[in-house]
């Protein structure tokens, strides 16, 4: 609806990316857990949330699950491959390039408010909730992984920190009343 004045006085909701196990993004367990997310509204208030699944793998056919894995680690070689990053910390850029358009993703969502995003990673998921973490990500909130795998990370440096107003570790304030921790 419009407010006469030109703005949408609908609510813009929260945005989630979900990042995947090693099972990859057709898992049923994540599908689940997104589905689970949409239609919280004891925790995201009316509208609950959007949920982006991103597919870290390319994985549109579920070939993650295959026996044979040539192909997964082929795929996970080519996201988990190193660069020294001009920090003296390495980096993924294939991996920060796949989180950055994650990100952009949400944010350009229909409904989406870009200044309320958050990220969730499961197992292999946890590398980009790290990569995110050492990023200045504009509207980024919060990141949570869940049993993270971290081979290889020695230290991340972290993005921006906390600006003015905000916490650097705790509950997470989407529409200024209604805490949600995720």
């Amino acid at each position: 609806s419009d407010d006469g004045g030109g703005a949408s006085s609908e609510r813009l909701l929260p945005g989630l990316i979900l990042f995947h196990t090693g099972a990859g993004p057709q898992d049923a367990f994540l599908h689940w857990k997104a589905d689970a997310l949409v239609n919280d509204v004891d925790t995201f208030g009316p509208g609950g949330c959007v949920v982006l699944i991103a597919d870290l793998l390319s994985d549109g056919d579920g070939w993650a699950w295959d026996a044979d894995r040539t192909r997964y680690n082929a795929a996970r070689e080519e996201i988990m491959r190193r660069d020294d990053d001009g920090r003296g910390a390495t980096a993924r850029p294939e991996l920060r390039r796949r989180v950055g358009a994650a990100i952009d993703a949400i944010r350009a969502q229909t409904g989406v408010d870009p200044d309320r995003i958050g990220a969730l990673g499961w197992c292999l998921g946890g590398h980009p909730i790290l990569e995110i973490a050492s990023m200045d990500a504009s509207g980024l909130r919060a990141v949570v992984t869940f049993h993270g795998v971290f081979d290889g990370v020695a230290a991340v440096p972290m993005g921006g920190g906390a600006k003015e107003g905000e916490e650097e570790v705790g509950e997470l304030d989407f529409d200024g009343g209604h805490r949600c921790a995720l």
